[in-house]
């Protein structure tokens, strides 16, 4: 029988900073694992597969196959598609996918996961054209609903669907949410992903990934699954239970080497939470690379914590390969941090890192929010003052995005219980202000939505005159990578892209 899981197309403004493309590693997980247990899986990857295809839909800019080359594209005799509903701002694309789906084929059994899926599974559900919900990590439970579904001829029949963990479905008119996930423990026992089922040469020459791509193979990788710390913006802890399940480094690095002859590849970018949970698992790691010499670069493209980078970490990072360190304070004010944000950082250690990583050579960025919940303008003041701090001490980068109540994180559920959130398509839809230059949202009570814009703008400002004034020969570097189409920063890759599409290649 065969099951049908699909990329969806993505939400793609002229002024996201945020936009990329990036191969699905959660629907190839899935994918290697039901093809492992035997079922006949096909994969529709809409923005890999039409990455040059932009167009407006209902009013926003997507990337990728349309709804109806999706529908298209689904193969005869398919019994189960699954869709991954993972960015909260795209809702109203997954709601349309998945009614084109059942209006086409309404014996098909739709399913919805991913992390937006697993945070609002109720409100999902509330649509008639999905059949369930899988909730968190989907490999176990995608895998048994299958199982299940195949003994009762692909039929949802609540009573056995009871018994999966981690799901969410429909018994007449009532939703029944089983949140009890199933997380695997032993991380390294799951399958690699299905990479054969990507076009993953698009994604080697589009070169935009979450952080800058320095070679001409790369690939997304986890080293670790889940995060143990509790920050009140991140929908993490409700998501993985705040447990940290690391990959073994000798395992790890089997896979890159495997990598390697099979497909080529030069440059593997971690999307951990945060690679540097366990600062002697690191070094580990580097230790491996080091001693196997196979040559490979890699970066932790969603950043890592301060805590535990002293000298001789760092050193051991750039012998094995590392090419990037990014480092995420969120804001410049202690007392927000704590209050705030629940995020236990130490700022000086953050700059600490940056000046040591300077350097030794590394590439150095750091991720700032403004516009949140209880930011004052002192806090503010804090901030700026504190990224021209790290701009002098050699931090080659700095994103100061906008604050966004997360689904299923602390401040979501704290702004909802107070009124400032309707859960609605309306909300999802405001979302697109995450990591877009050109809109500005305040949730802050103490300053607007035109200062925040001001703010970041100041923000920026300060930061990149300090670099040049002290740093001058790497802001000229800047500009030489961006003319010669070269990407060592987030940045870089961002202006690289953005004059791509401009000149329409």
């Amino acid at each position: 029988m065969v099951v049908c899981l699909v990329n969806p197309p993505q939400l793609s403004t002229p002024y996201q900073v945020t936009d990329g493309l990036m191969p699905p590693l959660g629907i190839m997980f899935l994918s290697a694992v039901l093809k492992k247990e035997g079922f006949d899986v096909h994969v529709i990857d809409a923005p890999g597969e039409a990455s040059t295809n932009r167009y407006e839909h209902d009013g926003n800019p997507l990337r990728g196959l349309g709804i109806e080359a999706i529908i298209e594209r689904i193969p005869e005799g398919t019994r189960l598609v699954g869709i991954a509903g993972i960015f909260s701002m795209n809702h109203h694309v997954l709601m349309e996918l998945a009614h084109s789906v059942k209006e086409r084929l309404p014996d098909v059994i739709v399913v919805v996961g991913g992390s937006h899926a697993t945070a609002v599974a109720e409100y999902v559900m509330k649509s008639e054209d999905v059949d369930v919900v899988c909730l968190g990590e989907a490999e176990r439970s995608l895998l048994a609903l299958c199982h299940t579904l195949e003994r009762n001829g692909w039929r949802t029949v609540p009573a056995d669907l009871a018994g999966i963990a981690g799901i969410a479905y429909r018994d007449g008119e009532r939703i029944v949410v089983n949140r009890d996930v199933e997380l695997i423990d032993d991380v390294d026992a799951i399958p690699y992903p299905d990479w054969k089922s990507v076009p993953m040469e698009t994604y080697y020459t589009s070169k935009e990934a979450n952080g800058p791509v320095w070679t001409d193979r790369w690939v997304p990788l986890l080293s670790s699954r889940g995060c143990p710390y509790d920050c009140a913006f991140c929908s993490t802890p409700a998501i993985w239970r705040r447990r940290w399940r690391p990959r073994d480094p000798v395992k790890l690095i089997d896979e890159i080497a495997w990598l390697q002859r099979e497909h080529g590849i030069q440059e593997v970018h971690f999307e951990d939470e945060n690679m540097s949970t366990d600062p002697k698992r690191l070094e580990a790691f580097c230790d491996e690379l080091v001693r196997r010499d196979i040559g490979i670069k890699w970066q932790a493209a969603n950043g890592m914590r301060a805590h535990g980078l002293d000298r001789e970490l760092l050193t051991k990072m750039v012998a094995s390969g590392c090419t990037n360190l990014v480092l995420a304070p969120e804001s410049g004010s202690r007392c927000l941090l704590r209050e705030g944000l629940n995020k236990d950082i130490d700022l000086d250690e953050i700059a600490q890192a940056g000046r040591t990583a300077h350097g030794l050579g590394l590439r150095t960025s750091t991720f700032f929010m403004m516009g949140m919940p209880g930011e004052t303008r002192r806090d503010v003041a804090r901030t700026l003052v504190y990224l021209m701090r790290l701009a002098f001490a050699g931090v080659d980068e700095c994103s100061i995005g906008q604050f966004v109540p997360l689904p299923g994180s602390r401040l979501f559920d704290r702004l909802r219980s107070e009124g400032r959130i309707e859960l609605d398509d309306a909300f999802f839809r405001s979302l697109t202000a995450m990591g877009d230059l050109s809109s500005s949202r305040s949730w802050s009570e103490h300053y607007s939505n035109p200062e925040l814009k001001i703010y970041q703008l100041i923000g920026l400002g300060l930061f990149h005159v300090t670099r040049l004034v002290f740093h001058p020969v790497s802001t000229a570097r800047t500009f030489a990578n961006v003319l010669k189409g070269r990407q060592e920063l987030k940045s870089e890759r961002f202006l690289i892209s953005k004059l791509r599409r401009f000149r329409g290649r």
